[in-house]
Parts: C-alpha cells; structure tokens; sequence
C-alpha cells in the first residue's frame, strides 16, 4: 500500500513503550518490515523531543496513547517543543477528544487495522504537502487570513484536512520561486470554498481584502464559489458578509470546529474530529 517513493519520502516516528505498548510496537515493526519503511520506534517523550530538533527529525510523528491521562499531555509538550507537523494519536476511545483538542490531527481508537493506519498516514501526507497528490481535482478550501492569525490557520487547515478535505494553505502549497499572485488565482479561481478568517488585523489587512475582492467578483458572476466567514475574535464584519452565516470561534476551538464540519459536504474518509 506504499509505493517505492512513498517510502523513500516518509520519515515516521512512533512514540511507544514495549512494557505498556507491547502489541503497539511489533504493530508497528511489522508495519516497518513489511512496507521496508524507515520507521522509528522510541519510548521516551524526552527522547522523542530531542529528536524533534535534530536534522533527522520526523516528517509524521504517531503516538501510541496506552494511559487515559497521559495522550494529551504528551501532544501538548511535543507541540510546545515546536512540532507542527502531521501527529496521529491511537489512544483509548475515551481519550480521543482530549488529544484532538491537545493538538492531534487526527484520533483513532488504539489496535485500529493496517489498512486504516495506512491510508491515515497517506491522507494526511497528501494534505500536508509530503507526499505527492496525483488527483488533480479542485480544492475544497482556500484558507484567507491575515498573518497575525497564523497560529489559528496552522491548528485548522490539518484538521479540515485530516475530515477528507482538500485545503490550499499557503505554507502547504507555496514553494520558494512562485509567482503568489499567479499561484492564488489559480488556486480561488478552482476552489469551492473561501474560509475568510475574521478578526481585528484580518479585516484590516489588504490581503485579505484582495482576496475577498477576486473571490466575490467570480462569485457574482458564475455563482460558484461559497464563502464561509470564521470568527476568531471580536471585529467588526465587512459589511459584504453581514449577511453571511459565520462560525464563531471566538470561546471554544473544538465547539467551532464541530460546527463547521456539520455544516459542510463530506468527502472520501471522514476522521475522528
């Protein structure tokens, strides 16, 4: 289920113990073998975090959750040790919510099979850029924001992508050398969605309004496009989406999240979020 320059591609760590993750671990190492994938398994969180600032630090980072309490502490730390990258937690089912909320982008019950482990680990690859996409098919979302919203943007655009969701974000998709403008044209011009992220610096900042501007141009005339205000804090609304039903995340991240999801068509996998 992995091709040859898929596995020369991915670098995963996985954050296991063999006293307290035993069926993890030789999950894992058969996973590793059979897949001729470089895989490491490491068994300390201190561990783990100097491996995150080393040269060789991991491209997908699993943690294998076998303490109820202990999950979302230890995503929280790896998150504070300055990992942003593409993080699957396999815990207790009664944990999965703590972990997304800690900073997992996705969530699965612990002893999940090989085939969903996989295509778990190939989607969220996809998403975040690591792995090539050769399906060609229009962006779900484009995600417009002002810089000072970075932090809000960086938690949201895995975990709609992590939901089957294809997103443009632009650390995902610009590369050094890229006409911006052109690359954002084409980008709004195939997306289905605008998520406008709505706060004090966005609705002041000329580059979001430009992209608003192109994007409600096009809406106007082919009627395509559907804009979807986020709320990330107190502002006042441009008055071209007052009439526009926003979702407010302004008290509760998660509570908003759900929102959204609900409203939105579903593709392909949807994960635990």
């Amino acid at each position: 289920m992995f091709n040859k320059q898929e596995t020369n591609i991915l670098n995963i760590v996985v954050l296991a113990s063999e006293v307290y993750e035993p069926k993890a671990c030789k999950f894992w190492k058969g996973i590793a073998q059979k897949y001729n994938l470089s895989l490491r398994i490491v068994p300390y969180v201190e561990q783990l975090i100097k491996m995150l600032s080393s040269s060789n630090r991991p491209n997908i980072l699993i943690i294998e959750d076998n303490n109820l309490f202990e999950g979302p502490a230890t995503i929280s730390a790896i998150g504070n040790a300055g990992y942003n990258g593409p993080l699957i937690a396999s815990t207790w089912p009664g944990s999965i919510y703590d972990c997304l909320s800690a900073g997992a982008d996705i969530s699965v019950p612990a002893g999940c099979t090989e085939s969903f482990m996989i295509t778990s680990i190939k989607k969220i690859a996809v998403q975040r850029g690591i792995l090539h996409n050769e399906n060609k098919d229009p962006f779900h979302f484009f995600l417009c924001h002002s810089s000072s919203d970075h932090l809000f943007v960086t938690k949201l655009a895995p975990r709609l992508a992590c939901n089957g969701y294809k997103v443009w974000y632009d650390e995902w998709q610009l590369k050094v050398g890229d006409s911006i403008i052109e690359r954002i044209e084409n980008a709004l011009k195939f997306s289905s969605f605008l998520v406008v992220v709505l706060s004090p610096e966005s609705v002041r900042s000329k580059w979001v309004k430009e992209e608003l501007n192109a994007t409600l141009w096009r809406q106007v005339e082919e009627q395509k496009c559907r804009i979807l205000p986020v709320l990330r804090a107190t502002c006042d609304i441009p008055i071209f989406l007052k009439d526009k039903y926003y979702i407010d995340f302004r008290t509760n991240f998660a509570k908003g999240f759900r929102i959204l999801i609900n409203k939105l068509p579903s593709f392909d996998y949807v994960f635990f979020k």
